[in-house]
């Protein structure tokens, strides 16, 4: 049994205190996004000291491009199914014989629902992380991080602001 104390509001939309069994507890709604969002700027901040020997600036510029989307996407992800929408995993699809949409697609799909202009910067976004993961002769360039770091806040903060 459990007593909700308080219900507040910060930066990453409203958490909990509750009491469970007398120990006070502080639940964040998007605490794992947070986190993950936090460790991108600082894998950006730190990207120089990072550098590992033989494998020059790309490895660490494309971890922090990938972080950069898979942070704005499960914060998009867990924001869309908040507010009422619907994101279905491929085994949905398969059981109903229904042609497969990646959680990735519906999630930019909803998304344009919402905020049309957002959907493109999460797709942006997302294009560099292909770039980045699928491309290893292509180079990434600090334009890139800057974009993909760009990208990541403009959407997190104005879904933030919502």
């Amino acid at each position: 049994m459990y007593n909700i104390l308080k219900l507040m509001e910060n930066e990453w939309q409203p958490y909990i205190i509750i009491q469970l069994n007398g120990d006070i507890k502080e639940i964040m709604k998007y605490k794992i996004e947070k986190d993950l969002y936090e460790h991108t700027l600082l894998l950006n901040k730190k990207q120089n000291e990072l550098v590992p020997i033989n494998c020059g600036f790309r490895c660490v510029r494309s971890t922090i491009i990938n972080r950069s989307y898979y942070s704005t996407y499960l914060y998009v992800k867990k924001y869309l199914i908040n507010n009422g929408h619907d994101i279905h995993n491929i085994s949905y699809y398969l059981k109903n014989k229904k042609k497969v949409i990646t959680e990735h697609q519906q999630v930019i799909d909803e998304l344009e629902e919402i905020n049309g202009e957002l959907s493109i910067k999460l797709l942006n976004l997302k294009q560099l992380r292909h770039k980045a993961d699928y491309h290893p002769s292509k180079h990434i360039s600090t334009k890139d991080v800057n974009n993909a770091i760009s990208l990541m806040n403009d959407i997190m903060q104005n879904l933030k602001n919502n």
